[in-house]
């Protein structure tokens, strides 16, 4: 808890920006939200309660997320232009959301921006993906600013409306792959003819078990995902 709070303390944001918590926990969790409520500085603040119960299997939680978003999205106010998207197990340079909306601003026709990080799901790759035909390929590091085809919400910026007006479910509903409702949502985006972006210079935190996962301590890999007899298959490159 303590790492995201910080975060939060020192993140560079406009005076009107407005912080929305989703608790997926039991009372204990929400209790300790409650006690580092005071250390945080925003135009408001609203904490939402989703469950008590851990997801029990990985599929499970892509739909629980799912979930999650579709709750949250109802309580971003009606005046609210943009949604920084932020996952519990991130952390970030106090001029991510800065940055986040430079490169925003910097394309045309840009509807998400996100952020890099390592350590999904166990596997250290970089959680940006190109597709192609029922073929997904996760982007090894580069620079600048480039164009994706979906990404991850641990740690993005997306236009208000369309996050409000997007229904979100896991992209492979049998779960034959690892790819959630944040890939979906992506691929929306460039369905409808708007544009993905990653900033290669906002480095994030995974923060687990064993520690912080990063650009800087760990070796990044390469995943392809390919649909074969209507399931998904993994390949490390």
């Amino acid at each position: 808890m303590r790492p995201v709070f910080d975060c939060l303390i020192n993140l560079e944001k406009p005076d009107d920006t407005e912080l929305l918590i989703i608790t997926d926990g039991d009372v204990n969790l929400e209790r300790a939200v409650d006690k580092r409520l005071d250390s945080v500085s925003f135009a408001k603040i609203q904490v939402v309660s989703y469950g008590e119960k851990p997801a029990t299997t990985i599929n499970e939680r892509r739909f629980r997320i799912s979930d999650i978003h579709n709750k949250a999205k109802h309580y971003v106010s009606g005046d609210c232009d943009y949604v920084f998207l932020v996952e519990d197990d991130t952390t970030y340079p106090k001029e991510t959301l800065t940055k986040l909306f430079k490169s925003f601003k910097s394309v045309e026709n840009c509807m998400y921006v996100e952020g890099v990080q390592l350590g999904r799901h166990g596997a250290a790759y970089v959680g940006a993906w190109l597709y192609d035909q029922d073929v997904f390929m996760s982007l090894m590091p580069g620079k600048g600013v480039e164009q994706i085809s979906a990404g991850g919400f641990y740690c993005a910026l997306t236009d208000a409306e369309l996050y409000k007006m997007h229904h979100f479910e896991p992209f492979d509903k049998e779960g034959t792959n690892g790819l959630s409702c944040d890939v979906n949502y992506g691929i929306y985006l460039k369905q409808q003819g708007y544009e993905c972006l990653i900033d290669w210079s906002i480095q994030t935190d995974h923060i687990g078990e064993r520690g912080s996962v990063n650009l800087g301590n760990t070796m990044p890999e390469q995943l392809q995902f390919k649909k074969e007899n209507d399931k998904w298959r993994c390949i490390r490159l």
